[in-house]
C-alpha cells in the first residue's frame, strides 16, 4: 500500500501544471505572454521581489504605462490569466488586448 502526503501530492500536481482548460473561452494567455504584448503596445515592465509580513520573497512585476502610471501587480509569469484577470489588466493599463475578457 503506497501512501502520500498532502504536501506530497501538491507538488506532484501543481495547478500551474494543469492544462488551460478550465476557463471556457479558449486559450488564454500566461502572465508573461500578456507583459510581452503589453510591451509591444508601449508599455514598460520589470519585475523584482517585494517581502511579505512574515518575511517571506514573492515576485512583483512593476509595468508602466505610456502615460507614466505606475500598475503593480504579484502574478506568477507562468500563471494563466482568467478573462476577469485580463479585462482588470486592460483596464488599469487602458489598453484592450486580443484575449477574450468581459465588457
Amino acid at each position: 500500500m503506497v501512501t502520500a502526503t498532502a504536501a506530497a501530492c501538491v507538488r506532484a500536481w501543481s495547478w500551474r501544471s494543469a492544462p488551460s482548460v478550465a476557463a471556457p473561452f479558449g486559450q488564454h494567455p500566461t502572465f508573461a505572454q500578456y507583459l510581452a504584448w503589453a510591451q509591444q503596445q508601449g508599455c514598460r515592465v520589470t519585475t523584482g521581489y517585494g517581502y511579505a509580513s512574515n518575511k517571506r520573497p514573492y515576485g512583483v512585476t512593476k509595468i508602466v504605462r505610456v502615460d507614466g502610471v505606475v500598475v503593480i501587480e504579484a502574478t506568477q509569469h507562468d500563471e494563466y490569466l482568467t478573462p476577469t484577470a485580463i479585462a482588470r489588466l486592460d483596464r488599469r493599463l487602458d489598453l484592450q488586448s486580443p484575449w477574450f475578457s468581459p465588457p
